[in-house]
């Protein structure tokens, strides 16, 4: 395997060039050379430790020590580019280091930003840092894992010989016979037909061994995958469904998360979709809800699966039979009705794309995978150091991550802050205590004491008394830059605390305007970060934290809360997510 390790370009003598222009030349077919050397040399370890040796000398003149010490200290101390992290894993492989793995992954992320610097750290070669992982774990008996660094190598270069034929021996290696055949077609349609004879002679080998007589190949490499199926064990079979264009959906939802025994229960096939009308054909090998995916050509991840689902007209999937749920015992009810409500995402997609344009809908993966947690009741939860979340409603990778954010990364709070005291004065004006009512999250979320009040300005996008809210309202309709979501005065009691808890939303952000209070007795702890109030002032926070409230004075707390979306969703996005909201008001209805 190792002599498919690394593509080695040949250097080329050229014209002579300033040294400072032939230096970068001299570095890359130096580090070029100790590849090479991997495959060619009678005495591997001395001839690329000498090799290396002058390609420090160039790189990273003045480090004393011996080559893998200088090698790892660069890397350490960030100092070095995604070439150093290639060599120190050259020396680790010599070696048989154990941390061998984890160098090639720590080189796949690293893109150099100045041009030039360094061969492997340009965006270009990052298939082939993917390739070199790939490589080495195939050589260390873990072909699966393999498999799936292949197919990310390929995902940055569709059409890379090489992943594609050491992708086709790992395949080989877990029994995936038609996989190994595929990745070989598609290596053939790329190389040149002199490097080709190898392959269709393996690739004749794994037809005949192992689909013979069930799959042929024709003569220009084309691979048609037909629905068939194949025992595994006595509960697993094999099937494989093919759509003859990308654009047809295969309409199967999988949970997110994975079972325990493995795999991922298949919670709906849709109707009209390629497996709805696939199974309606095959009914003895029909695909049910309930049913256990173990793999997708191999993956076995949810997004492993998903990626093949969205890019592959033929999908080889391996499913477990699962029994059916039993019914609850007497006296138990099960309440699903709030996540079928949600599951309703799909009825949003037509919406976005009609204001939107066709395909916007397609653009909701986030979402959708959001709303797959919410079906299957899986609560976002992770430590951090800066303290514990919890989400039931979660966006991925929506930054910043911190309890309390930047209020430079929101211009609109200057202006804000700027009215605190007309809005203070207008708050003293309606004071009236008919006007306030319990918290939003009062019935659900006990960590609200029971005298915890608020009074309402935006409410389900409705301005709630803009004649008696005049300067409230006006202040909050002329900002710019925010998408608010709810406003509403809150008032808490003195020598009153609220309990830790989360809000369950990390699509929504909330801020506090402090109007009226005892300073230095009023504070908010978010995560493991505390802050007190001050009067004029605002704070930001993602209260997917675990956070809490103390008011220790002898007088009531008022601050306005308004709760806006996350900038970092997209306008398809934050529509997606209002019109579930809508669906589910109208479902309550």
């Amino acid at each position: 395997m190792f002599q498919h390790l690394f593509e080695c370009t040949s250097v080329f003598e050229r014209p002579a060039e300033p040294e400072s222009a032939a230096q970068p030349l001299r570095q890359h077919a130096l580090l070029l050379k100790a590849i090479c050397l991997l495959n060619e040399s009678s005495d591997a370890e001395a001839d690329i430790s000498e090799c290396l040796e002058k390609w420090l000398q160039l790189a990273h003149p003045g480090e004393a020590g011996s080559v893998v010490e200088r090698l790892q200290r660069l890397k350490e101390e960030g100092k070095g580019t995604a070439d150093t992290v290639v060599a120190l894993g050259l020396m680790q492989l010599l070696q048989s280091q154990e941390s061998l793995v984890n160098t090639f992954a720590d080189a796949v992320i690293l893109d150099d930003l100045k041009e030039g610097d360094s061969f492997f750290g340009t965006q270009q070669r990052r298939a082939t840092r993917w390739n070199m992982l790939g490589a080495v774990l195939a050589n260390r008996g873990q072909p699966e894992k393999a498999i799936s660094v292949w197919r990310q190598a390929l995902q940055c270069q569709p059409h890379y010989p090489r992943a594609l034929v050491n992708m086709a021996m790992s395949q080989l290696k877990c029994g995936d016979f038609l996989g190994a055949c595929a990745s070989q077609a598609k290596a053939l349609k790329v190389l040149p037909p002199w490097a080709t004879e190898e392959i269709w002679q393996q690739l004749e080998k794994d037809r005949l061994e192992g689909y013979k007589g069930k799959e042929e190949i024709s003569q220009d490499s084309q691979v048609e995958a037909k629905a068939s199926e194949k025992v595994v064990t006595n509960d697993e079979t094999e099937v494989i469904i093919s759509r003859e264009e990308i654009s047809q959906k295969f309409g199967m939802m999988i949970d997110v998360e994975p079972l325990e025994d493995g795999g991922h229960r298949i919670s709906d096939i849709r109707e009209g979709g390629i497996v709805d009308l696939w199974n309606k054909q095959n009914d003895t090998l029909a695909l049910r809800v309930n049913d256990v995916l173990m793999s997708v050509n191999g993956m076995s991840t949810f997004e492993g699966m998903m990626e093949q689902f969205k890019h592959q007209l033929s999908c080889q999937l391996k499913r477990r039979r699962r029994p059916a749920p039993q019914p609850p015992a007497e006296g138990l009810k099960e309440d699903d009705s709030e996540a079928k409500k949600e599951a309703a995402e799909w009825e949003r997609k037509k919406i976005i794309d009609s204001e939107f344009g066709s395909g916007a809908g397609e653009r909701l993966g986030r979402i959708e995978k959001m709303y797959h947690r919410v079906g299957s009741n899986d609560i976002f939860q992770e430590e951090l150091p800066t303290g514990r979340r919890l989400a039931p409603g979660y966006v991925e990778n929506l930054m910043p991550v911190c309890p309390f954010h930047d209020l430079k990364d929101h211009p609109w709070c200057a202006e804000l802050k700027k009215h605190w005291k007309q809005i203070r004065q207008e708050l003293k004006k309606n004071l009236d205590e008919s006007l306030w009512t319990p918290g939003a999250y009062q019935k659900s979320n006990e960590a609200y004491g029971k005298d915890w009040k608020i009074m309402g300005v935006l409410t389900e996008d409705k301005w709630q008394d803009p004649e008696r809210f005049k300067v409230t309202t006006g202040v909050l309709k002329q900002l710019q830059g925010i998408k608010p979501f709810e406003a509403f005065f809150a008032k808490m009691p003195p020598r009153t605390t609220i309990a830790p808890h989360s809000d369950n939303l990390n699509y929504v952000l909330t801020s506090h305007l402090a109007l009226e209070l005892e300073e230095g007795k009023c504070s908010i702890t978010v995560g493991n970060e505390e802050k007190y109030w001050k009067e004029g002032e605002m704070v930001i926070l993602d209260t997917t934290f675990i956070h809490s409230t103390k008011n220790e004075s002898s007088r009531p707390r008022y601050v306005l809360v308004l709760r806006f979306w996350h900038p970092g969703l997209t306008e398809e996005e934050r529509r997606a997510i209002h019109v579930s909201h809508m669906i589910l008001a109208r479902a309550a209805q």
